[in-house]
């Protein structure tokens, strides 16, 4: 009798788990439908965002969002300028506002530009020549902005002999814009410009 009783009790305990068990997975398949809905939803809004930052992205900018008036002049306002030679040998620091008129034939010079943080400093190559194995022809450590003006033919030769520390030509930090009606002949070993900022060609 107590068998029979025994054998009873776990048939009804086994019928009730398996009803736990069936009751589990009903409640699972539905929140594992209920995440993919939301990843396809998520997915959809995901889509749609990229597509309006893309749209975006793509929006071309006109002329004068890209460029300043001072950037598209292409002869420099000489009125005031200071004028330099170069010299084998012997570096031009310049560390302040201002237009500056760089002429010459030269060897291992560095035009070496350190003003304000607010200064716009213009660099007018009036026929020169430099070649430089040690350091960049024209370093730009720090301005508002600086103009490489050309108004004649000028030619920078860069050959480092520190190959780990090279860089090119010229080397900007700062925001640097090319103009002028010459022409700017680069010769490196290594790069011609490295600009850390904003890098413009309007002429030259």
């Amino acid at each position: 009798m107590n068998y029979k009783r025994n054998m009873l009790i776990l048939i009804i305990l086994a019928t009730i788990l398996m009803s736990l068990v069936a009751c589990s997975q009903t409640v699972n398949n539905e929140n594992s439908n209920s995440n993919v809905n939301d990843s396809v939803q998520s997915g959809t809004n995901s889509e749609s965002s990229d597509i309006n930052t893309l749209a975006v992205a793509t929006k071309l900018l006109s002329e004068d969002e890209l460029f300043s008036n001072r950037d598209k002049e292409q002869d420099a306002n000489l009125t005031g300028a200071t004028k330099y030679e170069v010299v084998d040998n012997t570096d031009i620091n310049i560390t302040k506002e201002g237009v500056y008129v760089i002429s010459g034939t030269a060897s291992n010079v560095t035009i070496n530009v350190e003003a304000g943080d607010e200064e716009k400093v213009q660099l007018v190559l009036d026929n020169l020549n430099i070649s430089n194995e040690d350091k960049e022809c024209i370093h730009v450590e720090s301005a508002d902005k600086v103009f490489v003006t050309t108004n004649s033919q000028s030619n920078l030769v860069y050959s480092a002999n520190d190959t780990e520390n090279a860089t090119g030509a010229i080397f900007s930090r700062d925001d640097i814009v090319f103009n002028g009606n010459g022409a700017l002949t680069i010769d490196s070993s290594y790069n011609g410009i490295v600009g850390k900022d904003d890098v413009k060609i309007t002429g030259g």
